[in-house]
């Protein structure tokens, strides 16, 4: 999403249609991306927890929300909600907006909110506005995206893996599986074998509720040896977001991202479960990450349409997430807001950091500075050094909440 500049938003739901109050104020939406780019994210799927899916059901007045959803589906009907409720000028399209002070010197604006994505603010913006990023705990993990499952014991297309069959095999600890399969091909000694960590994720295909629809899962394997991170980021200089082609199965996929980072060369062993007697060509750590790719695949139904990446699995968060934005004409401060990933992240294999966010910007509309007609002057000095004061409450909460979660380690960074 490209960032926000606002002050507030209201909204009243007659029988029929939203109106807006008559002390609302102005508020437009600066998005980066153009319209025909805008909700088109199908390919990412939302996995939304209870609180959020009824907070958006309970504030769209509406039972769209579920979790599983496209990210575009969330999207457009957060959109479609935005337009009932304001005027067409309100959502401005191909609007990109390199910095807060591009905002507060062309415009009056009691407040912005910028919500862009994780990289939206450069390091030297960042540590001007005294909001640099601090990265947490991160690791370099292999996904593997499946489709085309199949279950042995069922034989009709009727029968073949659905949603559930995925949800139940997701409680079981896939990294036993993987690291067992890695011990009986190449014995090790104690701590010599990589602690391969497994975490598995699935939705429907199709953005719908229909059973019929096919599933489709991802695998994060963490844990990874550090050969293989080590020889990912000095062939390509960054590991993250590189993407091969579609592979018949898990340990094609393997073979071909080991191959393309000059791991190994030449023709793979077929039989990846077979114990390993004698010399082998390959390294060891390649032997056993080749098994407990090739364990996973029969324990995850076999899937017949693989593709692979790497993701930097990392929480990264912001110094502070309430500033002030220079560059009004009159010399005065104007309080900035990051929301979104723009302050804060974790792993997507946690789970969709979107359910924080959402939870932040419902926090944030419960300040008494959100109600319309109070002025957000009072008690500023002629430098306008006060104004931010009344966010310093979501600063706050803020804090608590990176402090509180040991993956940020910022128990002892912020002062």
């Amino acid at each position: 999403n490209g960032p926000t500049a606002e002050a507030a938003v209201s909204g009243k739901q007659s029988s029929y249609s939203w109106a807006r109050a008559p002390d609302a104020p102005e508020v437009k939406i600066f998005e980066k991306r153009g319209e025909a780019e805008h909700c088109s994210r199908r390919n990412v799927r939302v996995t939304l927890d209870e609180h959020t899916v009824a907070l958006l059901n309970k504030h769209t007045k509406s039972r769209c929300f579920v979790s599983g959803m496209a990210l575009a589906e969330i999207e457009r009907i957060l959109v479609d909600q935005w337009r009932l409720l304001a005027d067409g000028k309100s959502l401005v399209y191909n609007s990109p907006v390199a910095s807060p002070e591009e905002l507060t010197s062309n415009g009056d604006w009691d407040l912005v909110l910028w919500a862009g994505g994780r990289w939206s603010l450069d390091d030297a913006l960042r540590q001007d506005l005294g909001c640099s990023m601090h990265v947490g705990n991160s690791e370099d993990v292999l996904v593997f995206e499946m489709r085309q499952f199949t279950h042995k014991q069922r034989s009709t297309a009727v029968q073949q893996v659905r949603l559930q069959d995925l949800a139940q095999l997701a409680s079981v600890d896939l990294a036993f599986v993987a690291r067992q399969a890695a011990l009986l091909v190449l014995p090790a000694v104690a701590g010599s074998i990589s602690p391969y960590r497994v975490v598995l994720r699935f939705a429907r295909e199709a953005c719908s509720k229909r059973n019929k629809d096919p599933p489709i899962a991802w695998l994060w394997l963490l844990g990874l040896p550090q050969e293989l991170t080590a020889a990912g980021k000095s062939s390509a200089g960054q590991v993250s977001g590189r993407r091969a082609g579609q592979h018949k199965n898990l340990l094609e996929a393997l073979d071909a991202e080991l191959t393309g980072l000059g791991v190994s060369s030449g023709e793979m062993p077929a039989n990846a479960l077979e114990a390993v007697v004698g010399p082998s060509p390959l390294p060891a750590w390649v032997v056993r990450l080749r098994a407990a790719v090739a364990a996973l695949q029969e324990r995850v139904f076999s899937p017949a349409e693989v593709s692979v990446r790497w993701v930097d699995a990392s929480y990264w968060s912001s110094d502070r997430v309430v500033c002030q934005s220079a560059g009004h004409a009159s010399g005065r401060s104007t309080p900035l807001v990051l929301i979104g990933d723009v302050a804060m992240g974790k792993p997507f294999y946690l789970g969709t950091t979107l359910n924080v966010h959402l939870a932040e910007v419902k926090a944030l509309s419960r300040l008494p500075v959100i109600r319309w007609g109070n002025p957000l002057d009072v008690g500023m000095d002629e430098s306008g050094t006060m104004a931010v004061a009344p966010w310093l409450e979501y600063e706050q909460r803020y804090r608590e909440l990176v402090q509180r979660t040991p993956g940020f380690c910022r128990r002892h960074v912020m002062q």
